[in-house]
């Protein structure tokens, strides 16, 4: 069991900054605070978890900074999925604004152009799709559409 500190004249509890008794305690992972037991404390850097089973204390523990993903540039991606005869199929296209937001246009190969909107044929779940295009996604791996969603097998 990890070494805990406690609360007191010279040792403020971080959450609560308890220091007339040892009632508080904490190490480098949680702190048990025993003023904010119920409700959260709202203390920059930690996240409440909720009380302990025997209702005591309230556990806090250091808030960890998420991974901040890079911001892709503003650009237009094409995916091409083929029937299972070769034609063209079905063209996905990724846009990337530029401020962290995206969104796609699904289109379907007429015959002579790529037309918005999907038929139900070529939306139907499970149809087989081979993946055909885009440097992002691994060319050997086979697309499904499952309910109107891609999902890569």
């Amino acid at each position: 069991m990890p070494q805990y500190q406690y609360s007191g004249r010279s040792n403020p509890c971080p959450i609560c900054d308890r220091t007339k008794d040892k009632d508080c305690r904490w190490n480098e992972e949680v702190v048990f605070c025993h003023s904010h037991i119920d409700q959260d404390a709202q203390v920059n850097g930690y996240v409440y978890r909720g009380a302990t089973n025997d209702g005591l204390w309230g556990q806090y523990f250091a808030a960890v900074a998420q991974p901040v993903k890079p911001v892709r540039p503003r650009r237009k991606q094409d995916y091409f999925y083929p029937s299972r005869d070769g034609q063209p199929l079905v063209k996905v296209t990724r846009v990337d604004q530029g401020t962290g937001s995206k969104y796609f246009v699904q289109q379907r190969w007429d015959g002579q152009a790529w037309v918005k909107k999907l038929t139900p044929e070529s939306e139907a779940a499970g149809t087989d799709l081979s993946l055909s295009g885009g440097t992002a996604c691994d060319r050997s791996r086979t697309a499904h559409l499952d309910g109107g969603r891609r999902r890569l097998c």
